[in-house]
C-alpha cells in the first residue's frame, strides 16, 4: 500500500498542514531575547474574553487561519512595556483600566510578529495576519477556530520588575 499524495503544503492531497506548537523553553526564550527581562512561564491559567486582552491570528501561505496567540491585557501590556523600556508602573495603569493604549499595542504587535517564528519551526510557513482585541466582537471564522483548535498551549507569564499575565497558543481549528 501506497502513503497518501502529499500536497504542496505538506498534508495528505486537500488537506492543509497544520503548525505544531512550541515547546514552552522556546516560547519562554523568544520573549526574554525580545523584551530583555527574565520571563517564567508555567502551564495553566485561562484567558476570558471580557477582559480586554488580544487575538494574534496567524495564517498560512495560503491565506488560512492557522494559528493563534492569545494574551490577557497585562501579558500584552507587561511585554509592550518591556520592550520599549516604559516604566512598570505605566504598565500597571493600563491593565488597570483594561485597554491597552496605541503604544503598548504597537509595541505588542511587534512581539507577536516576531513570535510567527515560533510555529514555523515545527510546521509550515506561517506569517502575523492582524491582532485583534480579545472580544465577543471576533469574526464568527475566527471565534469558530478559537473554540476547535488541534492543540492549545496556556501559559501563565511572569515577567521580571512587570507583572503576571496570561498567554495561550493554539494550533489548526479552522
Amino acid at each position: 500500500m501506497s502513503a497518501p499524495a502529499q500536497s504542496a503544503e505538506g498534508g495528505p492531497e486537500g488537506e492543509a498542514a497544520v503548525p505544531q506548537l512550541p515547546r514552552l523553553e522556546d516560547v519562554q526564550e523568544l520573549i526574554f531575547g525580545l523584551v530583555g527581562q527574565p520571563v517564567t512561564l508555567t502551564r495553566g491559567g485561562k484567558i476570558r474574553s471580557n477582559q480586554g486582552g488580544t487575538v494574534a491570528i496567524y495564517v498560512d501561505d495560503q491565506e488560512r487561519m492557522a494559528a493563534f496567540a492569545i494574551s490577557d491585557v497585562a501579558f500584552a501590556a507587561y511585554c509592550g512595556a518591556a520592550l520599549a523600556m516604559v516604566p512598570a508602573k505605566e504598565a500597571h495603569r493600563v491593565v488597570l483600566a483594561q485597554k491597552l493604549d496605541e503604544n503598548l499595542w504597537e509595541n505588542y504587535q511587534e512581539i507577536v510578529n516576531v513570535a510567527a517564528s515560533l510555529f514555523c519551526n515545527t510546521g509550515p510557513h506561517v506569517r502575523l495576519k492582524e491582532l485583534l482585541p480579545l472580544s465577543r466582537e471576533l469574526p464568527e471564522d475566527v471565534i469558530f477556530a478559537l473554540r476547535r483548535p488541534s492543540a492549545r498551549l496556556t501559559m501563565r507569564a511572569e515577567i521580571e520588575g512587570f507583572g503576571q499575565g496570561q498567554l495561550a497558543l493554539a494550533v489548526g481549528g479552522a
